[in-house]
């Protein structure tokens, strides 16, 4: 920073700071006059951006009025498809408590574009949904995506392609009884066309045209959830297991089957350090596409840089934290892949590590957000992180 704009700087503070302070001591009064109404959602133009209690930035009173929502402009540094940026507008409506006193999930629509400067690009739209009392959650999502990429399946130093995709994927997940668990059926469809720079590695794909295929499966699913936040869980644990079966009859262009199992365990050591642990295994099984491939999602690593028709890994990270809305990151983890390529068994393996900062931006809500760098030996990324760094909606 420049000495120029350390005064510019230390103003936009201390004007921020003013707000804040100034939105406390209105509230105060409207309430001690009878103002304010109870329960009665505030005009858009009169929402607060400072929380009451410490009068910090917050993005709560947003978040809850029936039109919030936070435009994220995020940085893309994605090792895969390399520096670009994500435009979304993620809108995030409330669903208070069941019957049973439980915070419900709550409704989230995002929808967005995306760009970088190996000539990636793309548009998503994706809507998550908690309907009959909690006990039935749904998403729909749809993308339309030109990648550029490097496949590195078969233990090579790299095949560059691209990949064009428009794909429809639909979940519906039911309560089994009042209990923690939850089974789905979902469905997902893709048109896929690839290209190679050198020529297509020998994976299963259209015999008519190596360029052209298409993904169509039906997925099971199910799910045991106990986490005492949405956003970012600070204790509790989630399992879940699919197997997506795609065939010919279901739009799919070949015959294979894909299985996964995770679990996430968060645990607090004591009031301001919380420990989480991430543990995944998937295979494929069948003429699964190279591009369908299970790969390891570790931070520190490249997305699809360590495939393999047998994959699992593992990720522990600790919260550490120093400041009201303030956390420290750390976080390790270990990938290995395992695939049968011509008659032999091919294996890989990863260690990765990192750190990263979190601040609690949605007080109320107990969202989190933040930056993380994560490391392997090949490389180093950052990380845009939004809620965990581990769990979909």
């Amino acid at each position: 920073m420049s000495i120029q704009k350390i005064p510019t700087t230390a103003a936009k503070t201390a004007a921020l700071l003013t707000l804040c302070m100034g939105a406390h001591l209105q509230a105060g009064v409207e309430e001690e006059i009878g103002l304010k109404q109870e329960g009665a959602k505030p005009k858009l133009s009169d929402l607060s951006f400072c929380h009451p209690e410490d009068n910090m930035f917050d993005l709560s009173e947003l978040i809850d009025h029936p039109l919030g929502f936070i435009p994220l402009i995020v940085p893309i540094t994605e090792p895969a498809i390399g520096y670009g940026a994500v435009g979304a507008l993620i809108f995030i409506s409330e669903n208070g408590d069941s019957s049973d006193g439980k915070p419900r999930k709550a409704n989230i629509t995002a929808v967005g574009g995306l760009a970088t400067q190996n000539g990636s690009e793309g548009y998503f739209g994706a809507h998550m949904g908690n309907w009959m009392d909690g006990n039935l959650e749904t998403m729909i999502m749809v993308a339309d995506m030109s990648l550029n990429l490097d496949f590195y399946g078969s233990g090579s130093n790299g095949l560059q392609y691209s990949i064009d995709a428009r794909i429809l994927n639909l979940n519906a997940r039911y309560r089994i009884g009042s209990s923690n668990s939850l089974v789905g059926l979902g469905y997902i469809y893709g048109e896929m066309n690839t290209r190679f720079k050198w020529g297509p590695p020998t994976y299963a794909q259209d015999d008519d045209d190596p360029s052209e295929s298409r993904l169509g499966g039906v997925r099971l699913q199910y799910r045991y959830e106990d986490l005492d936040n949405f956003y970012t869980p600070n204790k509790g644990f989630r399992g879940e297991a699919e197997v997506t079966f795609h065939d010919p009859s279901f739009g799919a262009t070949e015959t294979y089957q894909k299985a996964e199992a995770s679990a996430y365990y968060y645990h607090p050591i004591n009031e301001n350090l919380h420990l989480g642990v991430r543990g995944t295994v998937e295979m494929s099984f069948g003429d699964t596409p190279f591009y369908q491939l299970p790969f390891i999602g570790l931070r520190g690593v490249p997305a699809m840089r360590y495939q393999g028709e047998r994959i699992a890994f593992t990720e522990l990270e600790l919260r550490w934290r120093v400041h009201n809305r303030v956390s420290l990151v750390g976080f390790t983890g270990a990938g290995v892949t395992s695939s049968d390529y011509f008659g032999e068994d091919w294996r890989d393996s990863v260690f990765t590590g990192g750190v990263g900062i979190r601040y609690e931006i949605a007080k109320e809500q107990g969202l989190h957000m933040g930056l993380d760098v994560g490391f392997s030996e090949e490389t180093t990324a950052l990380y845009i992180v939004f809620g965990s760094a581990w769990l979909g909606f």
